[in-house]
């Protein structure tokens, strides 16, 4: 595979990640990243206003330490690393840092908390 069908490759992932951001009503500006991360400041390859900075890698090897090292490096505080990954005839996965994913489910359950409190009290 060339360089050129490479980075095809993973400009269609890109776009279709950033499409399904904005198809489930996330973030209807959400777009891949020209360049894909290249400039400085923008290193996320998904431009989005969602808490998250988006690696994404469309390969049929996986590296994974090596994309999550490099997920990981482009992250900031404010916006935890999460690493989108797929291949030929795969689905695409999103790997996160365990404890992101845990803060992610007690935020849902404070939510869910809070509602059933308004509800019953109406």
């Amino acid at each position: 595979m060339t360089h050129r069908s490479k980075r095809a490759k993973g400009n269609r992932l890109e776009a279709k990640f950033s499409q399904m951001i904005r198809e489930k009503g996330l973030d209807d500006t959400a777009r891949r990243m020209p360049g894909s991360g290249a400039f400085e400041g923008f290193k996320t390859d998904i431009h989005t206003k969602l808490p998250f900075s988006f690696e994404l890698k469309n390969s049929e090897t996986v590296k994974l330490w090596q994309w999550w090292k490099q997920a990981c490096d482009q992250a900031t505080i404010a916006k935890p690393p999460v690493l989108v990954t797929s291949g030929n005839f795969r689905p695409m996965l999103a790997i996160m840092d365990v404890s992101t994913f845990l803060n992610l489910l007690r935020e849902i359950q404070d939510l869910e908390e809070m509602l059933n409190k308004l509800k019953n009290n109406t």
